[in-house]
């Protein structure tokens, strides 16, 4: 019993009904461009500034004995 509905795979069709291998490149994107947003850019700044204020205290600590 064979099932004729098509695979698909992540956001990329198995090519179309005349059974050739092209595809849109749209399809390999999963995020659309976004304007700039100052709560994704603090949720993403945040965990730097802090792992940097440790690899800072770590180096100081280590040079100045």
């Amino acid at each position: 019993m064979a099932e004729t509905s098509k695979k698909t795979y992540g956001s990329i069709e198995e090519g179309n009904n005349n059974n050739n291998n092209e595809f849109d490149e749209k399809n390999t994107y999963y995020l659309s461009e976004s304007r700039f947003n100052w709560n994704t850019f603090s949720r993403a700044a945040v965990p730097i500034v802090i792992a940097l204020i440790i690899m800072g205290g770590f180096s100081y600590g280590m040079g100045h004995g």
